[in-house]
Parts: C-alpha cells; structure tokens; sequence
C-alpha cells in the first residue's frame, strides 16, 4: 500500500470516542474511517450518497478483507487513503490505507457492489455514473503518462 498513489485522502484525529477501554481505536472504527474516504470521493466526482439515493442507487459493501497492522490510540492523527478502483460494470474494487506518521496500520481491500436501493439487487452502474468514472480514470491515465514521459 503506497500514499502516493492514493486518489482521496482525509485526516481524521483520534478521539476519546473512537477508543475502547484499553485506548486503542476499536476495530470497526477503521471500516467508519475508510467509508467516509470513498464517499468524498464519489461526492467529489458529483455523486453524493443521497443523490444517488434519489435515483433509486446505492453503493454497498460486498467484501472487505483487513489487515490490522498496528494500532492507533487516543490523539493520534491518522490519514485514510483510497486507491484507484478496478472498474466493472456492476462493481469498484478499492485498495485502501490507513497511516500513521507515514506508516502504513491498516491495509484493506474493498469491493462495493452497485444495487437498486428498491429491490437491493445487484444493478449495472448508471450510464452518467459510469461514464464519470471512466472519464476520471482516462484522465487520470493521461496525467500519469505525461509525468513519465
């Protein structure tokens, strides 16, 4: 998991409420923290969670796997980061981190599924959302080729 190569990133300190008893963030903490990573992102390419509600869309977790390499305590400053997502037509797959003092405490890798929020059946992504993201990856694509060139 590398920092660089992250798409989105947030800061988030550590507060007495993200701590269990022995002052270490609870595990299921992390998971809130990354979440709230891909909704910037998707808010920041024009999709917003209630948006997309609205239209009768939703992005939900299919699959998660973590691996908790260190803990984060009470005060810490943590960045979250999100990677470049491997496109389908139904589904992203994320690669996601969470640092501490430039050292990577977690690593996690995302699936989210796109769903009809009437039905919660699995969906194809909407054209105007697929397009936006595909769009956003060939730009990306194009600035990253021009740095290597």
């Amino acid at each position: 998991m590398q920092r660089k190569e992250a798409i989105c990133t947030a800061s988030y300190r550590i507060y007495y409420e993200d701590t269990d008893a022995g002052g270490i963030v609870y595990h299921a903490n992390y998971l809130r923290y990354m979440e709230r990573v891909r909704s910037d992102w998707l808010r920041q390419l024009g999709f917003d969670q209630s948006h997309l509600l609205l239209k009768g869309v939703q992005f939900v977790v299919h699959s998660i796997g973590l691996q908790y390499l260190k803990p984060a305590r009470l005060d810490d400053c943590i960045l979250v980061t999100l990677n470049r997502p491997k496109l389908n037509a139904c589904s992203m797959e994320f690669q996601q981190g969470i640092f501490l003092a430039q050292e990577p405490i977690v690593v996690a890798s995302v699936k989210i599924v796109c769903t009809s929020a009437t039905t919660q059946r699995v969906m194809k992504m909407p054209d105007e959302v697929r397009q936006s993201l595909v769009s956003w990856q060939r730009k990306a694509d194009n600035k990253r080729s021009s740095v290597h060139s």
